[in-house]
């Protein structure tokens, strides 16, 4: 199921960031854009509500045209809005409506996604007159908030859930077939395309040796081993005249971003010359948070030495510790090896993709990890964990209810993941853990008194 954006939008200093943090749980953000704007985007996953959203956090917009990086980062703000599924514009409660603003309002009509316009700073203020200050703006949907002081977030949280897209590109059910849905996903130049005409034994992809060589996204059919494929290169999309040449980047991470929403294995390619560098693990980072299977190959390892070799290996014990549970496999694309190991991590990911345990499977195993390792007294009284299930939408989000959850250490977090990721044999996906604290009955029936 590909997963709807949401993009923040706004000018300078009214909470933006904030309001990311908010709504994705304070992860850092996953993917940051190229270098030279790395400030101005961020990407994250947020669990809103049991639903699952993109959410995109952009840069400071303003009317300044004399400024060429200011130029830049609107133009960058404009490439995610045409992206979006929902517009949240974020407007600050202090200052009230500005000339500005209306001029923002103008363009923003431009784009026919739905907006909810989030009056920020609104601490001490009624909602109705909050809202009503930016009634001129001429937009129906208006939420009065403050991120700083947490006021009224499960209110808006519930507002942006109204506009959750009915249908996706991709259905779940379209998702569940036999025909694995494969990104093969990097940096550039890492070997993407040659890979993918490697594994289809034809040169169907344009190959480059220039970094950032720019084509469509393109779908390929893939028969392997005996098993039905799609393959998705993300490389980049083809440059439209119009398109100035330091914005295709933009397009390009959104566009990738999609696709990996879309498949069911990602299948992360590194460049093993250059060695493990942030933005690959930035990227990782994005297909945990985004639930999908994950397969790491270290291309062009056939023009290593020994001591790169060695040092290349040092490093992944050292920087790929958050996707332990994902295969690894020194290939070369180029030279057709290890293309074999690589596409059976793929299937196995896959294959744990589609288990599906029940609510009486997941809390047997749940008792049973209780029986051997018992989770710690807190002020005399054990922590019980009662019962556990998948939550809806989300590929291995496992929610646990229990009493004073909010309690349990990381390192038993840790050992709960171990213990249901070795019970089901779910290799090469992330495994999430969720706690929910049963409600106090006393506390319950006096605050109703």
């Amino acid at each position: 199921m590909s997963t709807p954006i949401v993009v923040i939008f706004g000018r300078p200093n009214v909470g933006k960031s904030t309001l990311f943090n908010r709504l994705t749980g304070n992860r850092s953000a996953v993917i940051d854009a190229m270098p030279g704007v790395t400030r101005d985007r961020h990407y994250g996953s947020a669990l809103i509500q049991d639903k699952a959203w993109t959410v995109i956090d952009t840069g400071g917009f303003t009317q300044s045209t004399q400024d060429p990086l200011q130029a830049l980062l609107n133009a960058q703000v404009e490439i995610a809005l045409k992206e979006a599924d929902l517009i949240l514009w974020v407007l600050d409660a202090q200052t009230g409506s500005l000339a500005e603003e209306t001029i923002f309002a103008q363009k923003l009509r431009q784009y026919p996604q739905p907006k909810l316009l989030c009056i920020n700073k609104a601490e001490g203020i009624a909602a109705d007159v909050a809202c009503s200050d930016f009634a001129c703006l001429g937009f129906q949907d208006l939420c009065a908030i403050s991120t700083l002081h947490h006021e009224n977030l499960d209110t808006l949280k519930s507002y942006i859930n109204t506009f959750y897209p009915t249908q996706n590109s991709l259905s779940e059910t379209e998702l569940i077939t036999d025909t694995i849905q494969l990104a093969i996903i990097g940096r550039p130049n890492v070997g993407k395309s040659t890979l993918t005409n490697a594994l289809l034994k034809e040169e169907r992809m344009l190959v480059s040796d220039i970094a950032g060589t720019t084509r469509d996204s393109i779908r390929v059919p893939l028969l392997y081993k005996q098993q039905s494929y799609t393959l998705i290169d993300t490389a980049g999309i083809r440059r439209k005249a119009n398109v100035p040449k330091r914005q295709l980047e933009g397009y390009t991470v959104i566009h990738a971003l999609r696709s990996i929403e879309s498949v069911h294995v990602v299948l992360m390619l590194i460049d093993a010359t250059e060695g493990i560098t942030d933005q690959d693990c930035q990227l990782m980072r994005y297909v945990v948070e985004a639930g999908r299977g994950l397969v790491i190959g270290l291309n062009k390892s056939d023009i290593l030495s020994d001591t790169q070799t060695y040092t290349l290996e040092r490093s992944i014990d050292d920087r790929l510790k958050f996707v332990h549970y994902c295969d690894h496999h020194l290939c070369s694309a180029q030279a057709h090896q290890g293309l074999n190991r690589l596409m059976r991590s793929v299937k196995t990911a896959y294959l744990s993709t589609q288990k599906r345990p029940s609510t009486s499977e997941l809390t047997q195993c749940l008792t049973q990890a209780q029986i051997d390792h018992p989770p710690p007294m807190i002020k005399g009284r054990r922590i019980k964990l009662r019962f556990a299930h998948l939550s809806s939408g989300t590929p291995h989000y496992i929610v646990i209810h229990g009493k004073q959850t909010q309690s349990l250490p990381k390192s038993y977090h840790r050992y709960l993941e171990n213990v249901f990721r070795k019970r089901f044999k779910l290799k090469g996906i992330p495994v999430r853990l969720s706690f929910r604290a049963d409600s106090n009955p006393y506390i319950d029936n006096t605050s109703l008194k």
